[in-house]
């Protein structure tokens, strides 16, 4: 009977030991879980971010083609505008020369017509 009960009490420990094992083992597993809970919060977290970067990332890039859509109407009305004065001043200067020698002949008799409407003597 001793060598049974030696036995036993061996098998008693093992079993003992086991538990304590299982135990531990239980806690560890406790904390991983845990931590992989509060990791998994922060990829959910990480990705809620990503996907609010990229929605700004993609507003702004509409933002930015419709300012620079604006500009690009803006320089090609000062373009149209330049070249409209532009084109004003060579018309005004071509007839300036082209009429001002007809000018220089008729001042005269404008000055006469002037003068007679007026009842003054031309010089």
């Amino acid at each position: 009977m001793t060598q049974s009960n030696d036995r036993l009490d061996r098998i008693e420990a093992l079993v003992a030991k086991n538990s304590e094992t299982i135990d531990r083992i239980g806690i560890k597993v406790d904390r991983i879980t845990a931590d992989v809970n509060r990791i998994t919060a922060d990829v959910n977290q990480l990705t809620t971010d990503v996907n609010q970067l990229t929605e700004d990332g993609k507003r702004r890039d509409q933002q930015l083609a419709e300012e620079i859509k604006r500009w690009d109407d803006r320089f090609f009305q000062l373009s149209r505008d330049n070249l409209m004065i532009a084109r004003t001043i060579i018309i005004t200067a071509g007839t300036v020369v082209i009429l001002s020698p007809v000018l220089q002949a008729l001042a005269p008799a404008i000055e006469t017509v002037v003068a007679r409407l007026l009842g003054v003597e031309a010089s």
